[in-house]
């Protein structure tokens, strides 16, 4: 008897549970890394994230983190007490979620800084309305002139070389994605990334694969892992290549002069000047650091 009352309980409890045909709220889970700017490494103690109640652990061997999150959500907070500094807490916002996602990585810093910028179609020059954002794990939308806000930005004034590695994108229909950098350190809390030239998918002047500017970096052993910048006329980063094995770089560019640089630590191959005569015309441009 006792166990048949058990059984029907369980069975109102379900019942009970589906909200008379309501059902319950998806849920995905969102993946992705943290890293602790002023070391460039991966939080050690484990940082926390949390998305309503729950909250998971970062993994002590690459900073990975698995987080349940509802349908719709929308931000995490991440909390971290590093050893002998004061704690920090950053809440990173996202798109809302409508299945699993990968945040990719989110930074954490003992500041927090606002980045902005503009974002421009490369083919016309003009805003662009609607272009998702991201840097550093946080994300923001460009408005009708083209320009966006990116808020609570990891940063860290004495570790100023670690925040220039961050590598934004863009994402935005219509447009090949953009990567970017900072190369400035903040004034009154702001880093300005200057104007991103987002180029359509198509155009009547397509460029040729991978840009019409690329090129390779050398030495070879230093290749791997230097970043390429693109600077327009008024000194402004508008790209940024990290260079892999195979130490090719590639950019699409519209017509105009630009300066190029690579870097890796201490090596450089200091300020190049490139001409884009026309967008469907490639240039290479190899680079050598030293």
């Amino acid at each position: 008897m006792k166990v048949w009352l058990f059984v029907l309980a369980a069975f109102v409890l379900v019942i009970l549970g589906c909200g008379g045909g309501g059902g319950a709220v998806p849920s995905y889970t969102v993946t992705g890394t943290v890293i602790w700017l002023p070391t460039n490494d991966i939080p050690n103690p484990a940082a926390a994230t949390q998305i309503g109640s729950a909250a998971r652990a970062t993994s002590l061997v690459d900073g990975s983190f698995v987080q349940p999150a509802p349908a719709a959500s929308a931000s995490m907070l991440v909390s971290y007490v590093p050893p002998a500094e004061s704690p920090v807490a950053f809440t990173f916002r996202f798109p809302a979620v409508t299945g699993n996602t990968d945040l990719g990585q989110l930074v954490l810093g003992p500041e927090k800084i606002t980045v902005s910028g503009r974002v421009l179609a490369a083919d016309t020059g003009s805003p662009v309305n609607g272009v998702q954002v991201f840097f550093g794990g946080q994300y923001a939308v460009s408005n009708s002139l083209g320009v966006f806000t990116i808020i609570d930005v990891g940063y860290s004034s004495s570790a100023l070389a670690n925040f220039f590695t961050i590598t934004g994108r863009t994402s935005a229909t219509g447009y090949l994605p953009v990567t970017f950098g900072a190369s400035t350190a903040a004034a009154a809390g702001i880093v300005d990334v200057g104007d991103l030239q987002l180029p359509p998918t198509s155009t009547d002047t397509p460029p040729g694969i991978p840009g019409n500017l690329f090129g390779t970096v050398s030495p070879a052993g230093s290749a791997p892992g230097s970043v390429v910048r693109v600077f327009n006329s008024g000194g402004t980063p508008i790209r940024q290549f990290t260079v892999g094995s195979d130490r090719k770089y590639g950019f699409w560019l519209s017509a105009g002069t630009y300066t190029i640089r690579a870097t890796n630590g201490s090596l450089t191959s200091g300020d190049i000047s490139v001409t884009i005569a026309s967008a469907d015309v490639p240039v290479t441009r190899d680079l050598s650091m030293n």
